[in-house]
């Protein structure tokens, strides 16, 4: 019989044993129930496990993986496979059970079922950021953009949120990692050319209404009117097409 075991920390302090025998997980079911805020461990065991079995009812010899010793494990230490794991969480009290559950069924099990062993998740990697240089180019940039519309406070806000939901950031554009700054000028290129269409479209319909309503004094058509802005919002949308499709080839780096 093919055995291991392993120890790996749950919030970073508490420490959970699992055997891994034939390939298939059991936990030591104390170290569970512990975690889960049971005070009487065996009871515990007892009361909600129904396959829990002792490591010598299993005729298991457990050697770490990782050296070439035996382990101090008592052969009477009770071992509780998923089934009877999931029992001891859906019955704990403590407000950390849902989380713990998430991580065992998440990322725990399906490692172990992968590499043979459990691994902690890598962790993110880290990225150069922007400098000032950059980010004064960038806020250029969209000052210059703001002032095709009225409403400037609001536009800038538009597009710097933008961003940021494009790039996976949390707070602020000066976060945006350095690989990612030459995309975002070829993409604040197509917005401030988007904009300029819009600014045009704007003014041509101020045109078109001094010329339509005002100079001849005629009645107001409002769905004349309504067919016109339709008419001239789908041009823009035709041309901003091109914009998008930049939008689609990034994801969020987190």
């Amino acid at each position: 019989m093919e055995t291991s075991i392993l120890s790996f920390s749950f919030d970073q302090s508490i420490s959970i044993r699992t055997v891994i025998i034939d390939h298939e997980p059991w936990f030591v079911g104390k170290d569970v129930a512990a975690a889960l805020g049971y005070v009487d461990t065996k009871q515990a065991i007892r009361d909600n496990c129904k396959r829990a079995k002792s490591l010598k009812e299993l005729g298991a010899s457990t050697r770490h993986p990782y050296q070439n010793q035996q382990l101090t494990l008592d052969p009477q230490t009770k071992l509780i496979p998923e089934p009877d794991v999931y029992r001891l969480i859906s019955r704990s009290q403590l407000p950390s059970a849902e989380r713990f559950e998430t991580w065992v069924f998440e990322e725990v099990l399906p490692s172990i079922r992968k590499t043979g062993g459990y691994q902690a998740p890598a962790p993110a990697p880290t990225f150069e950021h922007i400098n000032s240089a950059d980010i004064a180019a960038l806020e250029a940039i969209v000052h210059r953009i703001k002032y095709n519309f009225h409403y400037q406070d609001m536009a800038a806000h538009a597009i710097y949120s933008g961003i940021r939901r494009i790039y996976g950031l949390k707070h602020s554009v000066n976060n945006l990692p350095t690989c990612y700054f030459h995309d975002v000028l070829n993409l604040l290129a197509e917005v401030e050319r988007v904009s300029r269409l819009f600014q045009g479209m704007a003014l041509e319909s101020e045109k078109r209404f001094f010329h339509r309503v005002l100079r001849p004094m005629l009645p107001f058509n409002e769905q004349e009117w309504q067919r016109h802005l339709d008419n001239e919002f789908s041009q823009i949308e035709a041309h901003h097409e091109r914009t998008l499709s930049l939008i689609a080839r990034y994801q969020p780096i987190n």
